[in-house]
């Protein structure tokens, strides 16, 4: 692979042209391609960068030419005299660019000691050095240039991904609306770089709010030099000023959506925190213009219905509750269901959810237990209304919300949008099993986005490629669950479930109402019962507690094993 045509990279530097770290870093990890250093008039050190490089690799701008002033664009956010920062060089380069003909580039600090790679081919999580940099930029830039609206595009910093396989970045390898240090741009596509410290974020921040795109991918990171170790640069203006002074610079052009917060764990930091829900527009195509679920007529106010669409059918499970609260939830938002019920109940059902959007179905047998009307509806959406996957409901689920991680509060929602994102992950992959929102109750526990290899219970997405079943006398869920982990794909991958721990459901507390199958499948001893023929099917790795006469089902040793991803398709 070789370096991209038209293309080139630019380091941005000042004062220290014995430790220009990232010009050797870019040629030991397989950049072919031309490198610039980029230095202002102010530099005393400038006939060192030329003896040392040579006059054609570096290129001196004035910062006087960047200075604010009346008419000019330019604007570092406050009133000190000094020119000690980099922002006039994050301008400067684009027109240095131009003229020297280059329409693409990269601008970089002068500080990375090394380019790692941190995603492996087969989407892993993994830790080596970059030989390949070209390759890296050319994906980089073919996937720039294919996105008009895309101002920059970055690599992650290595601090983005602290905590390796259990990061949140790394589970999901999604982009992230930001971009920093390593700064793909083009002539054409400028962004006005403002404040004089912790510009970068202002910058993404500032024009993001517009609706301008910025990313940042995680497959290679930077790694640089501890910050401030080294004399030049912006080290001095650092350490006269600290990060309190950088970081509020963002919140001044910024503060709809940017504040002051602590950073780290033992040692503290001022750093900015960013409200991603205020700061980037959600600007809709019309194509997912609701028109298939209009609103119901509601006797008071209506209710706000979200825009996402719903692909899979939902199948909500009830006996002996013919008021069915999920079927409310549903309906009262204008989604269409299926409520499956034993015949001596259909038409009881039918004369309670006399509306539209809920269809009462015959599951053909009385009596026989929560593992035969999990199959039948398995069968029903897969035989019969020919689906890929369904949705698969309990009958007390009051409603759907999301978890607010900024302000740790729980927000009622419509529940298509926690339906929908759920479904929208899962299509993006090829072998998750089952996926599913958690319960309100232990939303303030999970630290993580995402838990993997799990029990999915309650409301549950269901791949119909799964060869398990559900079996009578155990714990449905975690029984089905189970078997589904242990077993591939018809690719030969392994099966994996998602539970997603922002997006919530809350429901009825158990034995708060009559009916349903409490008694039936959970009366007297048979908690302990389910258990041991659970711990038959699975040798050594469930087991329970009584202690206090309180039954608890202990599967943690169970789900250990499975150490099995998400794949992407």
């Amino acid at each position: 692979m070789t370096a991209p045509k038209n293309f080139a990279m630019f380091i941005l530097t000042h004062g220290r042209p014995d430790s220009v770290y990232t010009y050797d870093s870019l040629i030991k990890c397989g950049y072919t391609g031309p490198i610039y250093l980029l230095c202002d008039d102010e530099d005393k050190a400038l006939p060192q960068y030329r003896l040392k490089f040579g006059e054609d690799k570096v290129k001196v701008f004035s910062k006087k030419d960047y200075m604010p002033g009346p008419g000019k664009p330019w604007d570092t956010g406050d009133n000190f005299t000094h020119t000690r920062a980099i922002v006039y060089a994050r301008n400067a380069v684009y027109d240095v660019a131009e003229s020297m003909g280059i329409k693409y580039f990269m601008q970089l600090d002068d500080d990375y000691k090394t380019f790692q790679y941190r995603i492996d081919d087969k989407l892993r999580y993994s830790f080596e050095a970059c030989t390949g940099l070209d390759g890296i930029i050319n994906a980089m830039l073919k996937y720039f240039i294919s996105v008009p609206q895309m101002k920059s595009i970055a690599m992650a910093q290595g601090g983005d991904l602290m905590g390796g396989e259990e990061n949140s970045y790394v589970q999901s390898i999604l982009l992230r609306r930001k971009a920093m240090n390593t700064l793909l741009c083009a002539t054409d596509r400028r962004i006005l770089f403002v404040g004089r410290m912790n510009e970068d974020c202002t910058a993404y921040t500032v024009h993001g709010r517009k609706g301008d795109i910025f990313f940042t991918h995680f497959m290679t990171t930077i790694i640089p030099v501890q910050t401030q170790s080294l004399a030049g640069g912006m080290t001095e203006l650092y350490q006269d000023q600290g990060t309190y002074v950088k970081t509020f610079y963002t919140v001044m052009y910024a503060p709809s959506c940017c504040k002051v917060g602590l950073m780290g764990e033992t040692h503290r930091r001022i750093h900015h925190r960013l409200s991603w829900n205020n700061l980037c527009p959600k600007i809709l195509s019309e194509k997912w213009k609701n028109t298939a679920h209009p609103l119901p007529v509601l006797k008071r106010t209506a209710v706000k219905t979200s825009v996402h669409p719903i692909v899979h059918p939902i199948l909500v499970l009830s006996k002996g509750r013919p008021s069915c609260i999920t079927s409310k939830t549903l309906s009262k938002y204008g989604i269409k269901h299926y409520v499956c019920v034993e015949p001596q109940e259909v038409e009881i059902y039918r004369a309670h959810l006399n509306n539209i959007y809920a269809t009462v179905l015959d599951i053909g047998a009385s009596d026989q237990g929560i593992a035969y009307v999990l199959n039948w509806m398995f069968n029903y959406a897969k035989n019969t209304l020919r689906s890929s996957h369904h949705w698969r409901m309990d009958d007390d689920i009051k409603r759907f919300m999301i978890r607010d991680t900024e302000s740790q509060s729980n927000k009622e929602c419509d529940p298509r949008d926690v339906i929908w994102e759920i479904e929208e992950y899962v299509n993006r992959h090829k072998n998750i099993a089952t996926a599913c929102p958690i319960y309100t109750t232990w939303a303030f526990s999970a630290s993580k986005p995402m838990s993997f290899n799990k029990t999915c219970a309650t409301v549950i997405l269901t791949d119909h490629r799964v060869n398990a079943v559900q079996r009578k006398g155990v714990f449905e869920d975690v029984d089905f669950n189970a078997q589904c982990v242990s077993m591939t794909t018809p690719d030969n991958e392994p099966w994996c479930t998602v539970s997603f721990n922002r997006l919530l459901i809350d429901t009825i507390p158990t034995g708060k109402q009559s009916g349903g199958c409490t008694e039936i499948e959970f009366g007297g001893d048979m908690r302990i019962q389910k258990a041991k023929q659970l711990m038959a099917y699975w040798p050594n790795q469930f087991s329970y507690s009584t202690k206090d006469g309180a039954f608890k089902l202990i599967q943690s040793a169970a789900w250990r094993k499975y150490t099995q991803r998400p794949i992407l398709k």
